[in-house]
């Protein structure tokens, strides 16, 4: 009898009540693409960082120079509701379907998903696609729209309260009090939604999960608190310039504080992006606020805007640079520029925080190559067995000077101290050059060396698992570490990750048998004969044999999302299906070969 559930788990490791329920209408969002378009991810932050911007404008003076704040406006979406009378009805009434629509596609898909998905799985990717548009391209003009809502003026003394963003439309009526319940119930609810979606539903891969991957949930769930409470100070503190100023100025500097600090995506470019946009908006909030003290003169207006427009500029290159830096003092192998110094190539970390060469050089050709990479820290043995059995070792290059080598060695325990920056300290593998097998086993003892130093910590050891995955290709020993994690007093997060990790591989690949069964075989082997898989080379079969055919079943899916897109790479075509039927085969092999030596395995 099979000791799993319907998504390929131990009955004993079932989620809790509350999480079942919760991860039921979040697993169909789940999706881990192999190499997405960084177009699309592109457009869609630069879609969202302008929406973003045009919030700083909202409520500006700038010298009676409206036509800024309607640009702005119509950017963010609040100003959708003056281009008619009942503008503030139709559009809060239409933020408000829209949002209930996406909630019921929500439930419908959650409880249709199981058929769905073997009969029309084009319907869930269409779904993704429609919630991914929604959380990015709508998010901001939704609540927007409906904040605008709750920002009255007085034209004059003797004038009745008007909205700001449609003058025609009084306040404090009937209509207006039901307009805003409505609206900020449901401001509400569209920004935990939204929390919601970008704490969950995010990519892990390293290597090809596309320029948004991260491992930093919590921080995109922060962005978008602080988006939600930039629009809602923008409209509730219309005539409060000092606490406006201080609710949106100093959490935005504290954001960008955090991000150089964790830098949490693992592209440069993403988190230089992020941080440019941050301080692009803080300049132009700052800039807003002191206009109002310029007075009239129009001179005085544009000097101020070109004064802090060029020091936005020099923030901004700066910021990339000051990136670029922490990126590269996080990391424990990186490039040394040979301009700097006698001998190019890499560098391990020293305690006072200075490179040193190591002997490994790069030649200046167009296709650089490394001759025999020295493993790169302290001397560290691996608790787990490499891929030939054998503890992975990390030596100091550069001789053996032991006061050397004890240096290098507390420098790496001060690094791997702190359990926030063990992932970006490795992010050197991404460069190809740099992804030598010396280096990736010096990679896996420091993650060895971060979880003994800080143990108990289920997110460090579930990104362990996924370096063991995407760059140790350890399939199954991923999945077990992975398991290791969610038993760690493992936040919600993990535990989602986990969950819908371990289900997408049962329906993908139709076995519900984890690999820990194995395990409990190998004790049972000697009484239970055929029933059991307990040769290490049989493991080796069905781990292969599984690998492939869920390879194949990507690679198919790969092939129908190209035909599925407005433009068909027909080039790609051939090659797609060559890869289908090339790894499909190489299952198919291997599951003969199990037939043959285990014909009576239940498994």
């Amino acid at each position: 009898m099979s000791g799993t559930n319907d998504g390929g788990e131990l009955l004993s490791e079932k989620p809790s009540m509350f999480d079942e329920g919760l991860f039921f209408f979040l697993f169909p969002l789940y999706n881990q693409p192999r190499n997405p378009s960084d177009i699309r991810s592109i457009v869609g932050w630069v879609v969202r960082s302008l929406q973003f911007l045009a919030i700083a404008f909202y409520g500006g003076s700038f010298n009676g120079a409206t036509l800024v704040n309607k640009v702005a406006g119509f950017v963010e979406g609040s100003y959708f509701v003056s281009l008619f009378k009942l503008g503030m009805i139709v559009f809060n009434v239409a933020v408000i379907v829209i949002f209930l629509l996406v909630l019921a596609a929500v439930i419908i898909i959650s409880f249709t998903y199981k058929k769905i998905i073997n009969t029309s799985p084009w319907i869930i990717d269409f779904y993704r696609n429609v919630i991914s548009f929604y959380t990015t391209a709508l998010f901001i003009p939704s609540i927007s729209i409906l904040m605008s809502s709750v920002d009255c003026i007085k034209l004059g003394d003797d004038q009745p309260s008007v909205l700001r963003v449609l003058p025609s439309q009084q306040c404090l009526n009937v209509t207006h009090y039901i307009i805003m319940a409505f609206s900020i119930i449901f401001t509400i609810l569209i920004a935990i939604f939204h929390m919601c979606y970008r704490l969950f539903i995010f990519t892990t891969n390293p290597k090809h999960g596309g320029v948004t991957a991260n491992f930093s949930s919590e921080l995109q769930c922060a962005f978008s608190i602080i988006i939600t409470m930039q629009v809602v100070v923008m409209r509730t503190t219309p005539s409060d310039r000092g606490w406006r100023s201080i609710l949106t100025i100093l959490p935005t500097i504290a954001f960008i504080l955090i991000i150089i600090s964790e830098v949490p995506f693992y592209r440069l470019i993403t988190n230089a992006w992020l941080v440019v946009v941050l301080i692009s908006y803080l300049i132009l909030r700052f800039t807003c606020e002191m206009d109002y003290f310029v007075g009239t003169k129009i001179g005085g207006h544009i000097a101020l805007w070109i004064v802090f427009i060029l020091l936005a500029v020099a923030l901004c290159i700066g910021s990339v640079f000051l990136i670029r830096a922490r990126i590269q003092s996080l990391q424990i192998v990186r490039i040394v520029d040979e301009k700097s110094s006698n001998t190019g190539g890499l560098s391990s970390l020293t305690e006072q925080g200075v490179t040193k060469p190591v002997q490994v050089t790069i030649p200046n050709t167009n296709q650089p190559s490394i001759n025999k990479p020295q493993a790169l820290g302290s001397t560290l043995q691996s608790n787990t067995q490499n891929a030939n059995s054998q503890s992975n070792t990390m030596s100091i290059p550069g001789g053996a000077d032991s006061n050397e080598e004890d240096d290098a060695s507390e420098a790496l325990k001060i690094h791997a101290s702190n359990s926030s920056l063990i992932e970006p300290a490795t992010r050197f593998l991404q460069t190809k050059i740099l992804r030598t097998v010396d280096n990736i086993n010096s990679a896996d003892a420091f993650f060895h060396l971060a979880i003994k130093m800080n143990p108990g910590n289920g997110k460090l050891v579930a990104q362990y698992s996924i370096f063991a995955r995407d760059y140790r290709k350890f399939t199954l020993k991923a999945d077990s570490i992975l398991r290791k994690a969610r038993s760690m007093n493992a936040n919600i997060v993990l535990r989602f990750i986990a969950f819908a990790h371990f289900k997408a591989i049962a329906d993908d690949s139709n076995l519900n048998h984890g690999h820990d069964e194995f395990d409990g075989d190998d004790a049972k082997g000697k009484g239970a004969g055929a029933n059991a898989i307990t040769s290490a080379a049989a493991k080796l079969l069905f781990e292969m044999a599984q690998k492939y055919h869920i390879e194949a079943r990507n690679w198919v899916r790969e092939f129908w999302n190209n035909l599925l897109r407005p433009k068909v790479n027909c080039e790609s075509i051939p090659e797609l299906l060559h890869k289908v039927v090339e790894t499909e085969k190489n299952a198919r092999k291997n599951y003969e070969e199990l037939l043959v030596s285990h014909p009576n395995n239940p498994q």
